[in-house]
C-alpha cells in the first residue's frame, strides 16, 4: 500500500531531517483519527498508572506543545525523536510511510509512534506506554 501523503522528510540513520522549512519550525500539531486501539501496547491496565493518567497526559502536552520539531530534534536525549522502522504487524497498512517516534517528558519511557502528513499534522498510530515496540533506543 502507497502512502497516502508525500513526505517532506529525509531520512539518514535515525535523524530526521526535512527540506525546505518542513515542519522543523512548527510547534506539534496532533491528529488521533489514525489511532489504533491496542491492548499490547496501551491496555487499561497501564491507564491506570498514574504516569499514564489522562490528567497527567495533558498537563505533560501542554508543555510539550510550545516548543517546535526543531527544538525537539536537537534535544534527543529528552525527547528521543527519531526514525521508526520496527516491523510490527499493528502498523501493516502504514508500510511504506515514514515513521517516527519521540517521547513527551513527564510520560515516563512512553513512545508516540506516528507520521507527519502533507500540512505538517503528526498522526499518533500508537501510544507504546511501557516503550516495548523499540526498547533498544
Amino acid at each position: 500500500m502507497k502512502p497516502k501523503f508525500k513526505q517532506n522528510k529525509i531520512q539518514q540513520g535515525n535523524n530526521i531531517k526535512v527540506s525546505g522549512n518542513g515542519y522543523h519550525t512548527l510547534k506539534p500539531l496532533f491528529s488521533f483519527a489514525n489511532y489504533i486501539h491496542s491492548d499490547e501496547y496501551f491496555s487499561e491496565e497501564h491507564s491506570k498508572e498514574k504516569r499514564n493518567s489522562l490528567y497527567n497526559f495533558f498537563q505533560c502536552i501542554k508543555k510539550f506543545s510550545c516548543i517546535t520539531w526543531g527544538e525537539m530534534v536537537k534535544s534527543k536525549h529528552i525527547y528521543h525523536f527519531h526514525s521508526f522502522d520496527e516491523d510490527l504487524s499493528i502498523l501493516n497498512d502504514y508500510q511504506g510511510y515514514d515513521l517516527a517516534q519521540f517521547k513527551i517528558p513527564g510520560q515516563k519511557q512512553g513512545r508516540y509512534i506516528g507520521f507527519f502528513d502533507n500540512d505538517n499534522i503528526f498522526h499518533i498510530l500508537i501510544y507504546d506506554s511501557q516503550h516495548m515496540a523499540d526498547p533498544r533506543k
